[in-house]
């Protein structure tokens, strides 16, 4: 038996026999109204690249059903425009259209775990980060273009587990993440600070499209920052902070040869800013970490 404070029980308009879901979440008892969900938008189609834009953004906060209309009939240009974001959004299905609209579902396996796909994703940005380093001592606009792609990819798992956070911030009782709300907010931070990490890896490796002679400095720079960025995720996913002062001196070190290649050869600027933008996202994961880590 639980008692109920009354105040609450009139907020919500509750009485004898009202049902309530009572459930476990991070060793915390939630007790809640039940709701049903606001999971489909519709969209009117004005400017196409805006319209693309809230796609992206109701099916990161767990929108599981989008609706894009336009007034007339809808151009071909734009209806492929919308078909293709199928390609960056997992799960993203157009279930049906017509002259002035366009539908989506979005059929997708939730994650479970917060922790392994993170990791997964560390993984495979770690990878990304050595065949940059090996493309700058070699440059080539094949194996350029090839992780810009790869980026492209990422992406997409960057924006489901962005998804996962924003239902199980908002629908716990359905994807419970058991994660303390202090976790699942410092994951949100980890996580869009890797999204922009990875944004920076594309730019580079655009700019290094540009890019005529290899540069051992600059390759020798994204190796450090591969290592700052495995030991500033390790501490993230196990609060172990060892390596504090080493990631800040090593990001220094990466400063240091950044400025001083793009000052000593023009062609390397952009390259060498783009480089040195990645480094600083290693450095906000760390601070996530020692935030993480820190119980109250």
């Amino acid at each position: 038996m639980l008692s109920i404070p009354s105040e609450w029980v009139k907020t919500f308009g509750l009485r004898a026999g009202s049902e309530l879901l009572v459930y476990e979440n991070a060793e915390t008892l939630k007790i809640r109204v039940p709701a049903k969900p606001v999971d489909k938008r519709t969209i009117e189609l004005k400017d196409i690249e805006f319209t693309k834009y809230l796609v992206s953004v109701y099916y990161m906060q767990g929108v599981s059903e989008i609706i894009v209309r336009s007034k007339g009939v809808m151009n071909q240009d734009s209806k492929n425009e919308l078909r293709n974001l199928q390609l960056f959004l997992t799960g993203l299905q157009l279930e049906d259209e017509g002259f002035d609209y366009i539908r989506y579902a979005v059929r997708v396996s939730e994650i479970k775990e917060l922790g392994p796909e993170v990791s997964k994703f560390g993984s495979r940005t770690q990878l990304l980060l050595k065949d940059l380093s090996k493309t700058l001592l070699a440059p080539s606009r094949e194996m350029a273009e090839d992780i810009s792609v790869r980026c492209d990819e990422l992406m997409k798992s960057y924006r489901l587990i962005v998804r996962t956070i924003a239902l199980g911030s908002q629908r716990d009782f359905e994807l419970n993440l058991n994660l303390p709300t202090k976790d699942l907010i410092l994951y949100a931070v980890a996580v869009r600070d890797l999204g922009r990490m990875i944004s920076h890896l594309k730019r580079a490796s655009h700019a290094l499209c540009n890019v005529a002679t290899g540069s051992k400095e600059l390759s020798q720079a994204v190796d450090s920052t591969a290592e700052m960025f495995e030991k500033s995720l390790k501490m993230f996913l196990d609060e172990e902070l060892t390596h504090v002062q080493e990631i800040r001196k090593t990001q220094r070190y990466v400063e240091e040869l950044c400025v001083a290649c793009a000052s000593t050869n023009q062609e390397f600027s952009e390259l060498a800013k783009s480089i040195a933008r990645i480094a600083s996202y290693s450095i906000a994961l760390m601070d996530d970490a020692v935030h993480k880590s820190v119980r109250v």
